[in-house]
């Protein structure tokens, strides 16, 4: 029997989901695998539940964006996603925008600071879902290792 017979037919790419992207979409819903898509920053809140009260020094946060870009995107919520548990929260978000940060506060900063008109954004409104969702978010983020970008 040849190796082939043995192991049987190759799973296509489009077919086989890594274990890692199985986890995540179990932890975020599906939501979490959304696809990348640009959004003008003006439309983009920031998030009153963010627990850093300071985005610490954006010099070279800056710097990076302007050479190279955004090269992660950040992730954001829809706001009607964010209000529909926080109703009295309405107030804390900017006039006119449509959609909350969730994780990227300091790429946004740094976009709108040297005047780029958009940035690249996933959204996922399972972030949002609870209290606890918001804030496991943020301290992921928190605890992760930071690069230049």
């Amino acid at each position: 029997m040849s190796k082939a017979d043995t192991l049987g037919p190759a799973p296509s790419f489009g077919a086989v989901r890594s274990a890692r992207r199985n986890a995540i979409s179990k932890i975020g819903g599906e939501d979490a695998t959304a696809a990348i898509t640009e959004l003008p920053v003006t439309i983009i809140s920031e998030n009153p539940d963010n627990p850093r009260n300071h985005l610490r020094n954006l010099d070279e946060m800056v710097e990076t964006v302007r050479e190279v870009g955004v090269i992660l995107p950040i992730v954001v919520a829809t706001t009607d996603a964010y209000l529909r548990d926080r109703a009295d929260r309405a107030d804390d978000l900017d006039d006119g925008t449509q959609y909350v940060v969730i994780d990227g506060h300091r790429r946004l900063e740094a976009a709108r600071r040297i005047g780029q008109a958009t940035i690249p954004v996933r959204v996922d409104n399972a972030r949002v879902a609870t209290d606890e969702a918001i804030l496991e978010a943020a301290f992921v983020a928190i605890l992760r290792p930071r690069r230049t970008q």
